[in-house]
């Protein structure tokens, strides 16, 4: 008898624990769902882009008025040289504006042109990228941290 007390007291605690949490998290989630590539050469003709495509969930769906915002870190071991720009800073703050409001997932897609991220003139660069989600309540996301992005000369 004492055994039936003791599964019924857990399988009760279990039923409540499970049934009392909600899906999503007042917090922004974000997530990678793929990269169009992770080594962008420089196109023949026109330009060539590295892209994200990242998923997100938001309880609220207050991601309209918030941002996306995105750091890079070189990972290249040698200084740059003379005439080479230093990009390890902030990326941008980006408007998020494109999505319906009250959405709460959803994907976002980043994008970034081979000529912008293509910081040395004499090698091949190696990127990370720092992507995190503000909401309109200023409410943050984890930061996500991108694979290793081979940009090619």
């Amino acid at each position: 008898m004492k055994a039936n007390y003791y599964l019924y007291t857990f399988l009760l605690v279990f039923l409540i624990t499970a049934c009392s949490k909600d899906k999503f998290e007042t917090r922004p989630t974000l997530e990678v769902k793929e990269y169009n590539t992770k080594n962008l050469k420089r196109a023949a003709e026109g330009e060539s882009y590295w892209q994200v495509t990242l998923k997100y969930t938001d309880k609220e769906g207050d991601l309209v008025g918030g941002s996306l915002n995105v750091t890079q870190t070189r990972l290249n071991q040698r200084p740059l040289g003379t005439g080479d720009v230093n990009r390890d800073s902030i990326i941008g703050s980006f408007a998020i504006d494109n999505i319906q409001d009250k959405r709460t997932t959803g994907e976002l897609l980043f994008r970034l042109s081979h000529n912008f991220l293509k910081d040395s003139r004499t090698e091949n660069d190696s990127l990370k990228f720092n992507i995190w989600l503000l909401d309109r309540a200023q409410n943050s996301s984890d930061t996500l941290v991108t694979d290793m992005i081979v940009i090619e000369m």
